[in-house]
């Protein structure tokens, strides 16, 4: 009878707390009354379906969060009010954790799903895999019919296999800067871009809710002064609306353009006396909705993305490729009937948009199915032997899970646009202006030396961040490694901070000796290659703080230990009129010390030059005094003097012209001859 009465008490204590928890009892009547309109209002807000105003649903929710932050049911809104609004979605995560943490029994089980895909959006996937599990586990221990626990192992299947796909890219990230391309941005949608070859007109497409319900879009565009400066957005045709109108293709003088009014038709224009003037439309869509076009280099082929409705009603997106039958300008252009791409391009049950043709022989396109992070991602599939290829995910930071599309080539090798919801935008979806710190091609392909990144060659400089430049500031060091036969070498090459005093990466040229150096501006640079049997080689890069992306071709000869070989030292510096060894030197040196020490039997002579300003006498007591300089510093290291002598040659051996002064420092110079090995 006891134990019945403890029981009967326990069971009315927690069903107080919930009715307390449920009813908010522990707020005062007022408090009460406000939350319960806060989050009416909120709820109403939400309802509704332009993106905008369901997201100001947020203000409402924060509004009664301030007042109870208690409630799993209000987090979880939160959360979602999040997801919909144009900044800051991946704060989501703090409000579906709060509320998973608030109530962690099955009724809640739908914010597991949310809390994983929260954790998918902030890059966390092993944390987001954890909770895609668990609520598979839930959905699938549940009465359900076997048709339904294929669907729900299916959908979760894809979720697991977009976060591995995510931890897979994030190891290696792409080297690009990714620029909010803010001056077209808005708190609307702007999307597939269109840049004309010369760079001086982007053209895009903008999208509006019309009295919160009809979706609008417009073609865009801004233009370039002489000094640079890109113009307004205004709309395309001498700022007049006209309706729901989307750029697909541009060149310097004609454009594509789709038309949702007419219906679903694509027209070309030509750019006559000030004005567009529409020149033909395009019959092969058949009226299917179409947004995106790119045409093969000779025009006979266009490829677009297009819906196709299967036999179970499913409507899913795939590229199509429409052949020219034949041109006549009287009667329109004809073509063949548009076909898909194969299978395993246009991935089953998922979308592929947004096609971009490069040479006839890459086709980049957008899907969120194959290897997505999630959401749509950015692909490429190749062209070789009439065969298309599988598709290739071009990597983080360029996907994200989020909806990353229109991706755009340029008629610049570094620069292409995409379009994207990411977060950090300024809206819905954002245009990004993507440089490549080496060429498209090379960069997507790009394999880094061992430790080239590890050991922090690019230290400070972080490629997942939208960089706000216009272009990379890095200088590509790039070349060939070999012997004087030619013969290339695998060989280490050492970057070093001068002004640091520091090594800051260590690695290998290839087995046919290539090798490529990524230096960022701002730095003293001094690199240094060697290999045994030979002696090593030295280069400076001085780079100012802001240098402009370009490519330094230097090919490098190592010449082999042997009496009478020589080596200019780079990276050898004096205080000016001075033989006293700058700070920047100490690297050099210490090379120079360990191929002695490598190398016991190596004797050699140290030799000072100079430029041609000033007498005789003093540029000869001046290198001499460097050159024995030189010889100090190695003794105080350990190497026997004798194996040492030192001699200053002033400006009678120059390698360049001292008519300039270019020349002159060339001739200031600090050499090693081989003595005796």
């Amino acid at each position: 009878m006891k134990r019945n009465f403890i029981l009967l008490c326990l069971l009315l204590a927690s069903c107080a707390l919930f009715a307390k928890k449920k009813e908010n009892l522990n707020l005062d009547k007022s408090e009460a009354k406000s939350y319960k309109a806060y989050i009416k209002k909120g709820d109403e807000q939400f309802k509704k379906i332009a993106p905008a105003e369901k997201a100001q649903a947020l203000s409402y929710y924060l509004k009664a969060y301030m007042i109870d932050s208690t409630s799993a049911s209000l987090n979880y809104k939160i959360g979602e009010a999040y997801l919909v609004s144009p900044f800051e979605k991946a704060q989501c995560l703090r409000y579906f954790r709060q509320s998973v943490a608030a109530d962690r029994s099955t009724a809640n089980s739908q914010a597991w799903l949310r809390l994983a895909n929260a954790y998918q959006l902030n890059l966390e996937f092993d944390s987001a895999i954890t909770w895609y599990e668990k609520y598979r586990a839930y959905k699938t221990g549940q009465r359900i019919s076997r048709r339904e626990r294929r669907a729900i192992n299916k959908k979760f299947d894809k979720r697991v296999k977009e976060c591995k796909a995510g931890i897979a890219n994030l190891e290696q990230p792409r080297e690009v800067f990714i620029d909010n391309f803010e001056r077209i941005n808005s708190p609307e949608e702007e999307y597939n871009t269109t840049m004309s070859p010369d760079w001086s007109t982007l053209a895009y497409t903008k999208a509006i809710y019309v009295k919160s319900k009809k979706r609008v879009e417009s073609a865009q565009s801004v233009f370039k002064d002489p000094d640079g400066n890109w113009s307004t957005p205004d709309p395309l045709f001498d700022g007049e609306d006209r309706g729901n109108y989307s750029v697909v293709d541009m060149g310097n003088n004609d454009l594509f353009l789709y038309d949702g009014s007419k219906p679903n038709k694509i027209f070309h224009y030509v750019y006559k006396k000030d004005n567009w003037k529409k020149d033909r439309k395009f019959k092969w869509n058949k009226r299917r909705f179409v947004k995106k076009i790119t045409f093969s280099s000779d025009s006979s082929k266009v490829y677009f993305s297009t819906y196709a409705k299967a036999a179970w009603g499913k409507v899913s997106y795939d590229i199509y490729v429409a052949t020219l039958k034949r041109k006549n300008n009287k009667n329109g252009t004809k073509w063949n009937k548009a076909v898909p791409l194969p299978g395993y391009v246009n991935s089953p049950d998922y979308n592929e948009i947004s096609p971009e043709l490069h040479n006839d022989t890459t086709l980049y396109f957008a899907s969120n199915g194959h290897n997505s992070m999630g959401g749509y991602d950015i692909f490429r599939s190749r062209y070789k032997n009439g065969i298309w290829g599988r598709p290739e995910n071009l990597g983080y930071p360029i996907n994200t899970p989020f909806d990353d599309t229109f991706y755009t080539l340029t008629s610049r090798d570094n620069k292409a646009f995409i379009s994207s919801n990411r977060d950090g935008g300024r809206g819905y979806t954002d245009v990004y202006m993507l440089t490549y710190i080496l060429p498209k091609d090379l960069a997507l392909n790009f394999e880094p030396p061992v430790s080239l990144l590890g050991d922090g060659l690019l230290g400070g400089f972080d490629t997942a961040k939208a960089a706000e430049m216009d272009s990379s500031f890095i200088t590509l060091l790039k070349g060939i490694i070999m012997n004087e036969d030619s013969v290339p070498l695998r060989a280490q090459i050492e970057l070093a901070d001068n002004g640091l005093q520091q090594v800051i990466a260590t690695f290998e040229s290839d087995s046919i000796g290539d090798y490529r150096v990524k230096l960022p501006g701002g730095v003293n640079y001094g690199v240094s290659v060697s290999a045994p049997g030979y002696l090593f080689h030295s280069e400076n890069f001085n780079l100012p703080e802001q240098t402009e992306y370009r490519e330094i071709q230097k090919n490098i000869v190592l010449k082999r230990i042997a009496i009478g070989k020589n080596v200019i030292m780079k990276n050898i510096f004096f205080e000016t009129a001075k033989a006293d060894l700058s700070v920047e030197s100490q690297i050099e040196l210490n090379n120079l010390i360990k191929l002695l020490q490598d190398n016991p039997t190596l004797c050699l002579e140290i030799g000072g030059h100079t430029d041609n300003k000033g007498s005789r006498a003093y540029n000869t007591r001046l290198s001499q005094a460097r050159a024995e300089s030189v010889v100090a510093y190695l003794v105080e290291h350990g190497i026997k003097p004798e194996r040492l002598t030192s001699k200053g040659y002033a400006f009678d051996r120059p390698i360049a012209d001292n008519k300039t002064e270019a020349g002159r420092q060339e001739n200031r110079r600090t050499e090693f001859l081989v003595t005796q090995f």
